[in-house]
């Protein structure tokens, strides 16, 4: 692993990293058949199929969407892998996990970024431009607080492929992103679905990026791995996990104490009355609070 070159793109903004359901669970467990197991425990009438990882499109599966979904988000945990991340100084990071993990920590850590969706009924909303400063959270595949953006079933993964591989684009600022990325990092997933090849197509039009994921945390075939090396040119890390790998990354950001800092509040003289207004700003930006009123700056 090169990973000079690495911290080089990331410090440039040329380097996206996207983000598997397999992270949720540390890769000892697949999210959306924990979905199914946490059904299991409610009782709820649903059918899921193992091999892949979907949910039926019957009808049975709409109550859970509206009833069980938040109840099982609820019960995860944001890891020490999403804290990671996100002190780690990436401009533009993709989930195709419908989690919030990753925005929870930057919440939590006081981190400024703005948070998308793609919406399968709907032509793509545009998006900030990402940057280091504010960077960008993508949920490609819907995210658990807009149950209209979800793909968890056959009927979602069909009217999702139609919508990308039909007349609807990626937001222009996410498209650019991918089009001038020199690294595009793969972290968290399983390679033997069909439609996974599908998604993998939508990120991977220019073929001089350089595609990266390691092979440590996952049990697929040699022959299906060959398969995104001929056909993506993926390049499989066989020494190291991909969270051993992004634990190197954010060693070396700690160490040039160059990781994200938490955002500043930004204090304006108060001309009229002789005090002082304090904004906080929130993770999108928005004002949070304004405390006004003299501040004792003695000690």
């Amino acid at each position: 692993m090169d990973l000079e070159t690495l911290i080089q793109n990331i410090e440039n903004q040329k380097f996206v990293l996207v983000l598997g359901p397999d992270l949720a669970f540390n890769f000892e467990k697949s999210m959306l058949k924990e979905m199914s197991n946490f059904l299991k425990e409610k009782r709820v009438n649903h059918e899921f199929h193992d091999e892949e990882e979907l949910f039926s499109s019957s009808t049975k599966f709409k109550p859970f969407v509206f009833q069980h979904l938040p109840k099982f988000f609820d019960t995860l945990q944001v890891t020490e892998i999403y804290k990671q991340i996100a002190e780690i100084p990436f401009h533009l990071v993709i989930n195709l996990s419908p989690d919030l993990m990753l925005q929870q920590a930057f919440e939590t850590a006081q981190f400024d970024y703005s948070g998308s969706t793609y919406i399968k009924e709907m032509a793509a909303q545009d998006v900030e431009k990402p940057t280091k400063d504010k960077p960008l959270i993508y949920n490609l595949l819907g995210n658990n607080k807009q149950n209209s953006s979800l793909v968890l079933c056959f009927n979602h993964l069909f009217e999702y492929l139609s919508s990308i591989l039909g007349k609807f684009e990626l937001p222009f600022n996410l498209r650019s992103e991918l089009d001038e990325a020199l690294n595009i990092f793969f972290l968290g997933f399983k390679y033997d679905k069909w439609y996974f090849k599908l998604i993998m197509r939508l990120l991977n039009k220019d073929d001089n990026v350089l595609r990266q994921a390691s092979n440590k945390e996952i049990e697929n075939s040699s022959e299906i791995l060959n398969f995104y090396t001929s056909e993506f040119g993926f390049f499989f890390e066989e020494e190291l996990s991909g969270t051993e790998i992004i634990g190197k990354i954010h060693a070396h950001f700690k160490s040039a104490n160059a990781l994200r800092k938490p955002m500043e509040a930004t204090i304006a003289k108060d001309q009229s009355t002789g005090g002082n207004i304090i904004n906080v700003y929130g993770s999108n930006n928005t004002l949070l609070q304004d405390i006004q009123g003299n501040i004792n700056m003695q000690k």
